[in-house]
């Protein structure tokens, strides 16, 4: 009987123990869970139009923005929300509940692992209640714009309201490849915000 090897191979061709998170520190870069993110698509694939996890995270990150007005350390906690997926791909809400603890398990490891190799724990831990308000105004939205009309609501969705003034099916020109390079252009940005913030802080106290 051949064993299944307990990892898995990025797009870069690096080796990922699936059983070990916080053994894999390095193995996965921004350049790849954003090319991975760019070609997992959110609610199982029956979205009116192929959506991305990497176009889904983006527009929380946008609503962390324009909507609470979030800095730079919000803004990344919302980018990489869903980091994890990634590894653990991304299975949906009903279909979490099936499975059971068993998942909840693996993907909480692997979401305190992103948050660790990222340096993002105190980013959620400060603004996990915000990260998670701007996800549900991404969910209403995207239910609005992207899923069939007879579809119903989901009940996490009651006096959620949606972004007014946009329209998801305007970016349906947009590519998975547009949506990787907008996702890693994001992160750089947002980073490179981060270091001077703490280079700045650094230098106060050094002063």
């Amino acid at each position: 009987m051949i064993s299944t090897p307990h990892w898995m191979v990025t797009s870069e061709g690096r080796q990922v123990p699936l059983d070990a998170p916080l053994d894999a520190p390095g193995a996965l870069s921004i350049a790849s869970i954003a090319h991975s993110l760019a070609c997992i698509n959110r609610f199982t694939g029956h979205a009116l139009r192929p959506y991305s996890v990497a176009e889904h995270s983006l527009l929380v990150c946008d609503i962390l923005e324009s909507r609470f007005h979030m800095g730079v350390h919000g803004q990344l906690g919302g980018l990489l929300h869903d980091a994890h997926e990634s590894v653990t791909n991304d299975l949906s809400t009903p279909a979490k509940a099936v499975v059971g603890p068993g998942w909840d398990s693996f993907e909480n490891e692997w979401e305190h692992a992103i948050h660790t190799f990222f340096a993002l724990r105190t980013a959620f831990a400060s603004y996990r209640a915000a990260i998670k308000a701007a996800d549900l105004i991404a969910l209403a939205t995207e239910w609005r714009d992207l899923m069939h009309p007879a579809a119903p609501r989901p009940d996490v969705l009651a006096g959620v309201e949606p972004l007014a003034g946009v329209n998801l099916r305007h970016r349906d020109a947009f590519t998975w490849a547009d949506w990787r390079q907008a996702f890693e252009d994001r992160y750089l940005e947002l980073d490179f915000a981060r270091n001077r913030l703490h280079d700045m802080h650094h230098d106060r106290r050094t002063a």
